[in-house]
């Protein structure tokens, strides 16, 4: 009897015993798929992060380059603007020192003369200058090109004419504009395009440089050999 009694007690207490370690085994294996589950989600979840991150700074990149291109663009519009506006001022100011009354009567003379070599005859001319060049035009033009010019020549002062002169010719048929304005604007037409061309090459020229000063304060990196 007691010998049925301690097998029995020997049985519960193995299969207690297997029965623990089963549970045991069962709950380890359980924590492991549900670590694994949780490891896998988690990576996903980076990977997923992480690949938008990107996107997000491959659009970002994208937008500041594009901006800065814009910058870059309206900056030199800007600086084109202001040198442009510079040189016609400029350009205005030496004309005006240069349409002096006896420049004005010989271009007058060379106008009248460049018609009469292709046969145009005119019989009024009608010169529009200046009130304070007036004067001295007259001076020049009756003094010493008086029969260059011809009879019918009248010349008559218009406000709102600093410099240089207007004359017409038929009757009002040809007209010419050598006004201080007039040629200013004809000379600072044709230098806007190497003007441009100056600008644009100067922007060129400050990119590469900026690029070269990058490149020395932040070297590209080199893989170890």
């Amino acid at each position: 009897m007691e010998e049925e009694l301690q097998s029995l007690l020997t049985r519960i207490h193995t299969e207690g015993i297997e029965k623990a370690e089963a549970e045991a085994s069962e709950i380890v294996s359980a924590a492991q798929s549900k670590a694994r589950g949780i490891v896998a989600t988690a990576e996903q979840q980076a990977a997923e992060i992480l690949a938008s991150a990107e996107r997000e700074a491959l659009v970002f990149e994208e937008r500041s380059a594009h901006a800065l291109d814009q910058t870059a663009r309206d900056f030199l519009i800007g600086v084109e603007k202001g040198v442009e506006s510079i040189l016609s001022a400029s350009v205005r100011d030496g004309v005006a020192e240069s349409l002096t009354p006896d420049t004005m009567a010989r271009m007058l003379v060379k106008l009248a003369e460049a018609y009469a070599a292709k046969g145009m005859r005119e019989s009024r001319i009608e010169v529009l200058v200046s009130p304070q060049d007036e004067e001295e035009f007259v001076r020049q033009v009756m003094g010493s090109y008086r029969e260059r010019l011809g009879p019918g020549i009248e010349i008559r002062p218009v406000k709102g004419l600093h410099r240089g002169f207007r004359v017409s010719f038929s009757d009002d048929t040809l007209y010419h504009d050598f006004s201080e304005e007039a040629i200013a604007a004809s000379l600072s037409q044709l230098l806007k395009p190497p003007l441009r061309e100056i600008v644009l090459q100067a922007g060129e020229a400050g990119v590469a440089d900026s690029k070269v000063t990058t490149s020395a304060v932040h070297p590209p990196e080199t893989q170890d050999e």
